[in-house]
């Protein structure tokens, strides 16, 4: 028994230490990871690493994150239907955004497939992924900050709803502390 759980730990370590070269390869680049040849490596790293067995935990602290991702999305998606539309600076055209490492490790965590590729190839371009009709990805596969970044014209919609203002406070602070629990079980070589 001893045998096995040395194997899986020095897989483990091995599967670290590949995933750490990669991202202190990524660290200077804005946005990380946006070589497809980069991109597919980190996510088949991170894939082997949220299959380790150890990491059973964080995989139900990561579908749990999906059940409220789940209710932020019924939320989020009547808001944004009433404003980005007609929006004259929209977030995903303006906004530097990408996927990062606490976001892929949840995707991975729990059974998700990532994106195809990260959210955008430079500085100054615009999230791939928007569409005519907002965001092609679904909302488990965006980075969490696509979620709970609320623009004034949100924030004032979500005002007038007290009841949806409570439940989206409480989805967001439940979601964060399950964030960076999850970011605290990744592997420390500059995650």
């Amino acid at each position: 028994m001893r045998n096995d759980y040395f194997t899986v730990g020095v897989r483990n370590m091995v599967l670290y230490r590949e995933l750490a070269a990669i991202l202190d390869k990524a660290k200077d680049c804005s946005p990380p990871w946006s070589d497809q040849n980069q991109w597919r490596e980190l996510n088949r790293l991170m894939a082997d690493w949220a299959a380790a067995d150890a990491q059973g935990p964080a995989r139900t602290l990561a579908a749990e994150m999906a059940r409220h991702l789940a209710r932020a999305d019924r939320l989020m998606d009547g808001l944004c239907a009433a404003a980005c539309p007609w929006c004259p600076d929209p977030c995903c055209i303006s906004a530097r955004v990408w996927l990062d490492h606490a976001d892929l490790a949840f995707i991975h965590l729990a059974g998700f497939a990532p994106p195809p590729a990260q959210l955008r190839d430079g500085p100054g371009q615009t999230c791939r992924y928007l569409g005519p009709r907002g965001c092609a990805l679904p909302r488990h596969s965006r980075p969490w900050v696509c979620t709970w970044h609320i623009c004034p014209t949100l924030k004032a919609r979500l005002d007038k709803q007290p009841e949806d203002r409570i439940a989206w406070l409480e989805l967001q602070d439940a979601i964060k502390l399950i964030r960076k629990e999850i970011a605290r079980r990744l592997p420390s070589y500059g995650l």
